[in-house]
């Protein structure tokens, strides 16, 4: 099948899906809306591609259950319409901010949606860690800026991605040594007060 909106260009079916995704939790997609819903309790898990590959292209929104313990952000590869990334009241280990995902304390920045056509984004000052692949498949990001210390980023944060990043010169843990590329083609601009 070679799904556009859900819909096979080759023989004309319109993709439907469902399933399991662990022992515990499962996801469904509702094809009128381009909703994928995960819900049950505990991880997400996958082994190779996600389940949803053939039509991941016309995900325009994800709402993560709130049982989910652990969300894999490279699960999000090929979402390229994915523009919100929600949490269910109720889920004890993550919360959405405009739209993108973090730790339920706002302290690590989980993934932040590929197709989002904002080509600014600030990190909240609350973060101190991006996962891997948080920012990959981000084509319309150009600019991100930080606002206080330095996080902890993971070796391929930044995957693909081609941005300026604009942070406080004189905020504590910004080392030169740290401004690396983290997977992507970056560069690292400070601004002082």
């Amino acid at each position: 099948h070679d799904y556009v909106n859900f819909l096979c260009q080759v023989c004309g079916d319109q993709a439907t899906g469902g399933g399991q995704m662990g022992e515990n939790t499962s996801w469904d997609v509702d094809t009128g809306t381009g909703k994928l819903t995960f819900s049950g309790s505990g991880a997400l898990e996958t082994s190779g591609e996600a389940p949803w590959t053939g039509f991941e292209a016309a995900i325009q929104e994800v709402v993560i259950g709130s049982g989910i313990t652990e969300v894999d952000p490279s699960i999000f590869a090929g979402c390229d319409s994915l523009t919100d990334i929600l949490v269910e009241n109720g889920n004890s280990h993550y919360r959405s901010r405009d739209g993108v995902l973090l730790s339920k304390d706002g302290t690590t920045l989980v993934k932040y949606p590929n197709g989002r056509v904002d080509a600014e984004y600030t990190v909240p000052e609350s973060v101190t860690h991006i996962e891997s692949n948080a920012f990959t498949g981000c084509d319309g990001l150009d600019v991100i800026r930080f606002t206080g210390s330095m996080p902890q980023l993971e070796e391929d944060a930044f995957t693909g991605l081609t941005a300026t990043i604009y942070y406080p010169g004189d905020a504590s843990g910004w080392d030169k040594d740290k401004l690396q590329n983290y997977g992507g083609n970056i560069t690292w601009i400070p601004v002082y007060n």
